[in-house]
């Protein structure tokens, strides 16, 4: 029977694994479907958790869905033989049963209400997480560790809290529970011996009374944790139901055939990022604001079409209307039936996959055009120079490649895809002058690029290529204030003409150094060890090796044989039975308590452990890392330690004191039982010793197997308009459900090893019965009925013990599996201290800005090639430094360098006439400013992004926004400085994340400026206003500029080219360009910079 019953617990686990797989994929599937406001409403932590722990309930419920119903069933049928054996008092009993419903179902209510805010409160704080993770090197950068530490300790904090409310509330529930079986047979004998004197409470009435509460003792211990199971399960149906019926993409893109020339046609239209909402009935409609509006548009077959407008006009929203992701409020739009999207979005999007891989995106290869493809994006260079080639692994998020080269990357992505209309936005901003021209003559030219016969539509700030153009639209706020070809927009004098007269000397002037360099071709010296193919991202690794009371039953058994000879002390038996049972309820619930707290303040601690560990963390650590691998850590084996832990630890003690009572009872009344004790014993070690370390090692591989599951759903959320452009869904879903089908293989292998397990320990228990019930035979002139009794009841519940003693204990290891995985991210190569102390500069410092490099080497990793050999330069004092070069030259290195976020090799750095090497990280990071080139956004509000420590009054904030010409844009939003900011900046576009980004620069006004391409993302009106603000506010500051524009560092006070590693020139700009041997001058050449007047 017990068989039978644990192989419908597997079945049923089968079932909730199963039930998980689906919640899994469909939360993977909808995530694809989901409109944009969804997407804001539900965070990216939120869904992570939907999928990691959600779905993760139903597993864990469907071991206790047969005791919904069982429970009552055994329930009544052990009351009915009750009745049978002890007459009207067992209704003494039920009564108690029934007044524990209530109170069960109050307090319930509010363990459902606390799930529910715990839920919350851990979906915010993995969000946290997977926005800092994302922008850690900016964290870094910007020295603000310690902000967002606390800011995740606070809600760490606010969780630990609930849940302790809740384990009071399960604490309270475990005790009534435990109570519940005792107190029954405790009123019904105490009314069994009440109404007739003549009812004596024999061995007989007393053990067979005994077996059937030990009977009702199962369900209704087993109630608490059906109960809890249930509201756990409740809770995450509410959210998993909230975020499948949340709303989808409404497929407002009518396919029909054109029979006119055009290919994409918008007539009248308007669009919004949310869908028009009932409130208050059907009759109050709130219609959302337009981001779009009146929108009329043809676009003729194979032509070329650009979009030009300034910061925030809603360029990148119109693509994203005509790829489907907005609401369609008013008009039509129609894109030709037979023709197929090609999209390249702003911020490349870019796989953790190899290079090919990502170009080829799930197309057949065709070496032939696959190579006319990567040619034309001039990506044959880079192939050159990495050892993999194009099987080189990229980083998650392309972390070890430029902004140029992911650019590119997704360049030919879309050229390789062979699509009908290809879509760009703005892909040339982030590529060097001479490689954007070669791309445009390439791919985009209508004379002489390969996609010449398609429909190209390019959103895009360089006027250089407008006249190339077949059509132009100008967008302002979000409306088309003008349209023509190049020549009639000329003639139509109006905004377009002024942005042409005012702003094509610039563009004229435009370069773009290489920004190739980057990361990838300083990264390809530490890849110079790699093999070809050989991967980045290292595979996960999983470790090896490894990591209730007898009082009550022994008291019944002497008052049944005293009550056969004396009834007279009835009542007396009663109380220390009582007394007994309420002991050990009250005991049981105190050592809850206990744990509980005890497993709680060591989650705490755990918790703070690995997140001030992952902060201390190298940035090497995190190019290598997958995302979704952290935050498995942070959700998954976090929640493990929080709910789950303490629940094993519990019943492993109750059943390991169970036994133990059994086993002492047993031989105390049989003392020849204990001959056979030992050789039990060995036979249960050696099952238990190979089950659990069979178990520990699958729960180590499931952990492992599960990383990918979340990396590629993190990875699949970043890069969600793309997939859909390319209608490479199923792809996607494919990939996820291989995946998860690869981590059930080894959650299936644990199912089938607990059922090895119980078949073996059955036959265990079954011979501790077998040699009790022959023992007791053979003594039975010595024995009395009631120890009979006793020996019999109790040997009869070691099968379930000995089942529940080795799968708590197999579950403790595999559950602390995840304490290993912590501890394994708690002991990661730090950088080196924050603050030191004993050699803290000065309060000000660098009140001067003088930078001296003396024969500075450095290199990414211990073993590697250096990246900078030698670099000896002296800066002085407010001076204007351009630092150049091509593909590998060191540019990033330096900037690296100076933030030590890569140490020294040899030489030193100094500031001031202070070794930035000796001084702690946070004392040089904070008295440094950088503008990157890609900024990164942190869910909040603009005052949190601006001045996360609260430093700057509302005036200052003020003034940094309108000298970073942003003042306009937040007054016009609902908050002002408090207007919220979507995760990850979502609801800002690149060019407003820039201008915050220089905003938070003006703030800090530190002595010592660095610009990455701080303005690539901006339109060349705001570009030129920006660097007028630069030129005045950081007069006085030493400011170093990675030259992507060659035109913006020309009038530096002097230029630093870097080659390989080392300076190869450095001298006034003027003086380079007269030299025609100089690298500068032949950079200049390409760009046409050379008859540039410095002004």
């Amino acid at each position: 029977m017990i068989q039978r019953g644990m192989a419908t617990s597997m079945r049923m686990q089968l079932f909730g694994m199963r039930v998980r797989t689906q919640l899994t994929t469909a939360v993977y599937r909808k995530a694809l479907r989901q409109s944009s406001s969804s997407r804001n409403k539900f965070t990216t932590g939120q869904t992570v958790n939907l999928m990691a722990i959600d779905a993760q309930r139903f597993v864990e419920i469907s071991t206790f869905i047969n005791l919904v119903w069982s429970a009552p069933f055994q329930i009544v049928v052990a009351l009915i033989f009750l009745y049978l054996e002890l007459g009207y008092s067992v209704f003494g009993g039920l009564l108690i049963m029934v007044l524990m419903i209530p109170i069960n179902s109050y307090l319930t209510k509010i363990a459902k209400k606390l799930q529910i805010q715990q839920m919350k409160l851990k979906d915010s704080r993995v969000m946290i997480m997977n926005e800092i993770l994302s922008g850690m090197k900016i964290i870094k950068l910007y020295g603000w560790e310690n902000h967002f530490i606390e800011k995740v300790e606070n809600i760490r904090k606010k969780e630990l809290v609930v849940l302790k409310k809740i384990n009071f509330f399960v604490c309270i529930l475990q005790m009534l529970w435990t109570l519940a079986p005792f107190l029954v047979s405790l009123i019904t004998f105490g009314i069994y011996i009440a109404v007739d004197n003549n009812n004596v409470l024999t061995a007989q009435k007393a053990f067979v009374s005994l077996a059937l509460f030990n009977i009702l003792r199962f369900p209704l211990a087993m109630l608490p944790n059906v109960v809890t199971s249930i509201i756990m399960a409740r809770v995450s149906v509410k959210r998993l139901n909230d975020y499948l019926s949340a709303d989808e993409l409404t497929n407002y893109v009518q396919r029909q055939e054109h029979k006119d020339g055009n290919c994409i046609k918008l007539t009248n239209c308007s669009f919004s990022w949310s869908k028009a909402s009932s409130e208050g009935g059907a009759a109050e409609v709130t219609i959302p604001k337009s981001i779009l509006s009146k929108i009329n548009i043809q676009i003729r077959n194979n032509s070329f079409v650009a979009i030009v407008g300034s910061v925030g006009s809603s360029k990148s929203s119109l693509l994203s209307a005509l790829l489907g992701s907005m609401e369609l409020t008013e008009g039509t739009i129609s894109i030709e039936k037979s023709m197929r999207i090609a999209y390249t979005p702003q911020e490349a999007w870019i796989q953790n996959a190899t290079l090919r891989d990502n170009i080829l995106f799930g197309q057949p290869m065709d070496e032939d055009y696959y190579r006319k493809v990567v040619q034309a994006c001039s990506l044959l260079p880079d192939f050159a120079i990495l050892p993999g080639g194009d099987l080189t692994e990229i980083g998650e998020k392309g972390i070890n490649l430029s902004g140029g080269q992911k650019a590119r990357v997704s360049v030919a992505r879309a050229c390789y895809n062979s699509a009908d209309i290809y879509l760009f936005d703005d892909p040339l901003a982030a590529v060097d002058s001479h490689v954007g021209r070669a791309i445009f003559e390439n791919i985009l030219s209508s004379e002489t690029g390969i996609l010449r016969k398609k429909t190209r539509v390019l959103v895009t700030n360089n006027l250089s290529v407008l006249p190339f153009t077949d059509s132009i639209f100008v967008l302002k706020e979000g409306q088309i204030i003008e349209s023509g070809s190049y020549g009639e927009l000329l003639k139509q004098q109006g905004h377009f003409a002024h942005l042409i007269s005012e702003y094509s000397h610039s563009e004229e002037a435009e370069e773009k150094s290489d920004d190739s360099e980057g990361k990838l071709a300083e990264m390809n010296k530490d890849a110079a060890n790699f093999k070809i193919g050989s991967k980045l991202v290292e595979k996960e690794d999983s470790q090896t090796g490894r990591v209730k009371c007898a009082g009550s039953s022994v008291w019944l058994s002497y008052w049944s044989r005293e009550a056969e000879k004396d009834n007279s002390k009835t009542y007396y038996y009663l109380t220390i039975y009582g007394v007994i049972g309420i002991s050990q309820g009250v005991t049981n619930a105190t050592g809850w308590y206990a744990l509980t707290k005890g497993v709680l303040g060591a989650a705490k601690n755990l918790h703070n452990r690995m997140l001030y560990n992952i902060f201390r963390s190298n940035m090497a650590f995190f190019d290598v890392t997958p995302l979704g691998r952290i935050l498995n850590r942070f959700s998954k084996d976090i929640d493990v330690i929080d709910n789950i832990l303490q629940g094993n630890i519990r019943v492993m003690y109750m059943c390991l004191f169970s036994t133990a009572a059994t086993v002492v009872v047993i031989a105390y009344e049989l003392p020849i039982f204990l001959a056979v004790i030992l050789p039990v014993c060995i036979i249960f070690y050696f099952i238990q010793k190979l089950y659990v370390s069979t178990a520990r090692q699958l729960k180590r591989l499931e952990s492992v197997s599960k990383s990918p599951v979340f990396s590629h759903f993190s990875e699949t959320l970043s890069g969600i308009s793309t997939i859909r452009a390319y209608s490479a869904c199923e792809q996607f879903i494919e990939k996820n459900d291989n995946n998860v089908d690869y981590n059930n293989t080894f959650f299936f292998c644990s199912l089938i090893s607990n059922r090895w397990l119980s078949i073996r320990l059955e036959m265990v228990a079954n011979l501790i019965v077998l040699f009790a019930a022959i023992f007791a035979v053979f003594e039975r002139d010595s024995l009395d009925s009631s120890s009979v009794g006793l020996i019999i009841s109790y040997a009869l519940n070691t099968t379930q013990n000995l089942n529940y003693l080795v799968r708590s204990t197999s579950e403790i290891e595999t559950n602390v599996v995840g304490v290993e995985r912590i501890l394994e991210y708690s002991s990661l190569p730090m950088e080196a201290e924050w603050n030191i102390e004993s050699t803290k500069p000065p309060s000000g410092w660098p009140t001067k800005g003088f930078v001296d490099f003396e024969n500075y080497a450095t290199r990414y990793r211990p073993g590697l090639d250096l990246v900078l050999k030698g670099i000896t330069v002296s800066i002085e004092q407010g001076e204007k430094i351009g630092i150049v070069g091509r593909t590998g030259a060191g540019k990033s290195s330096l900037t690296l360098a100076l933030f030590r976020l890569i140490e020294s090799a040899g030489g030193c750095i100094k500031i001031d006439g202070i070794d930035i090497g000796t001084i702690g990280l946070h004392q040089l990071r904070q008295r440094l400013t950088i503008i990157p080139q890609d900024p990164v956004l942190f869910s909040g509000t603009i005052r949190s992004n601006l001045d996360p420590f609260s430093q700057y009054s509302d005036h200052e904030l003020w003034e940094s926004l309108e000298l970073a010409h942003l003042k306009k844009f937040v007054t016009s939003t609902e908050g002002g400085l408090e207007h919220v900011i979507s995760e990850n900046g979502s609801n800002l576009s690149s060019g407003e994340k820039q201008l915050i980004a220089l905003a938070r620069a003006l703030l800090r006004k530190t002595q010592i400026l660095i610009m990455d391409e701080a303005t690539s993302a901006v339109d060349f009106e705001t570009d030129s206003l920006i660097q007028k603000t630069v030129r005045k506010e950081f007069a006085s500051t030493t400011v170093l500029t990675i030259a992507h524009r060659l035109n913006t560092i020309i009038d530096s006070s002097r230029v630093l080219v870097l080659q390989a590693g080392e300076i190869a020139e450095f001298d006034n700009p003027q003086t380079l360009l007269k030299d025609e041997t100089s690298i500068f001058h032949s950079m200049a050449e390409a760009a046409g910079l050379l008859n540039y007047q410095i002004k």
